[in-house]
């Protein structure tokens, strides 16, 4: 963790893009943000997530850091996987996604029952698509 926290301090961001000169330095600083995906939280040890975050947390003001907890049950198990000393170094924020068949739904309406789209699916596709 040390050698990427002194490797992001000495190499200069010339592959990002170049932001506008006035809000250069916030998204310069937004765009060096480390990002871990923990998909199904329930599944990884308690320990191993709460070491995560203690050591993402001593390197917190050398590296910007965003946690993504994927949480199939309820919000609560965060509050109840991590200690006390993790949790608190956290901003949580929560937000949902649909359901896959939801979203699977979504797709095919804005694409296979949309004129404005110039191909069609044949019937026997379209029976495989909603089973």
């Amino acid at each position: 963790m040390r050698r990427f926290a002194e490797w992001l301090e000495n190499n200069p961001n010339s592959d990002l893009p170049s932001p506008t000169k006035r809000h250069k330095k916030e998204k310069r600083e937004a765009s060096r943000a480390l990002v871990i995906i923990f998909e199904n939280l329930e599944a990884f040890d308690r320990q191993v997530v709460d070491e995560v975050v203690l050591v993402l947390g001593s390197y917190a003001h050398v590296l910007r850091f965003v946690i993504i907890f994927g949480v199939a049950t309820e919000a609560r198990v965060v509050h109840s996987l991590l200690s006390h000393d993790s949790y608190k170094l956290l901003a949580l924020r929560t937000f949902r996604f649909p359901s896959p068949a939801v979203f699977l739904h979504q797709v095919i309406d804005s694409t296979v029952f949309n004129d404005k789209i110039w191909f069609k699916f044949h019937p026997k596709m379209v029976q495989l698509f909603v089973g």
